[in-house]
C-alpha cells in the first residue's frame, strides 16, 4: 500500500509496533543499518520505497532506550518505573520475540538479521517478486493416524 507502515505484533505486548522501533530496541539505530538489515541490493528503489513510510514514522525515536521504553508502555503491565519498563522491553525482545534465536554476549545481531531477513520475505511477496508462503496448505501437513501410531506402541511395549 501506498505510504503503509509495516508493523509487528510482539508477545506481551498491547499494540503493533512499528519494524523500524523493533530495530532501535534491537540497538541497530541508524537508518542505513536498519535498510542493509532488510533490503539487500543498494539499486532496489521499489522495496527502498516500501519502507520509507515505516522510517518517517519512526523519526520521533532515535535512541535504543527510547524505542525500549516505547515497546515497554505498551506492555500488559502498568504502573511501572522507566527501569522497569526498559528491562521489561528488553526481556520481551529476548525471551518472546524469535525465541530460537539467542541473544547471548556476540550473538545479538542475529536476532536483528532474521528480523530483517522475514521482512525482505514480506516485501518480496508484497512486491510480486515471489509467491506467497502458505504454512497452513494441507500438502505441508504430516498426519499421524491411528494405525501406525498403535503399531508404534505395541512395538514398544510388547
Amino acid at each position: 500500500g501506498g505510504g503503509a507502515t509495516i508493523k509487528t505484533t510482539l508477545p506481551y505486548i498491547r499494540n503493533d509496533i512499528p519494524i523500524v522501533v523493533v530495530f532501535r530496541a534491537l540497538g541497530i539505530i541508524p537508518d542505513k543499518d536498519i535498510l542493509e538489515h532488510i533490503c539487500y541490493d543498494r539499486n532496489d528503489t521499489a522495496m527502498f520505497e516500501m519502507l520509507k513510510p515505516c522510517l518517517e514514522d519512526s523519526f520521533p525515536i532515535q535512541e535504543q532506550e527510547v524505542a525500549l521504553d516505547f515497546i515497554g508502555r505498551r506492555g500488559t503491565a502498568t504502573g511501572l518505573s522507566r527501569e522497569k519498563r526498559l528491562k521489561y522491553a528488553e526481556e520481551i525482545l529476548q525471551k518472546e520475540m524469535l525465541p530460537h534465536i539467542s541473544m547471548s554476549e556476540g550473538q545479538q545481531g542475529k536476532k536483528a538479521y532474521f528480523f530483517g531477513y522475514m521482512i525482505h520475505r514480506l516485501l518480496l511477496a508484497a512486491l510480486d517478486r515471489r509467491d506467497l508462503d502458505d504454512r497452513d496448505h494441507f500438502g505441508k501437513k504430516r498426519l499421524d493416524l491411528a494405525g501406525p501410531l498403535l503399531a508404534g506402541l505395541f512395538r514398544m511395549l510388547f
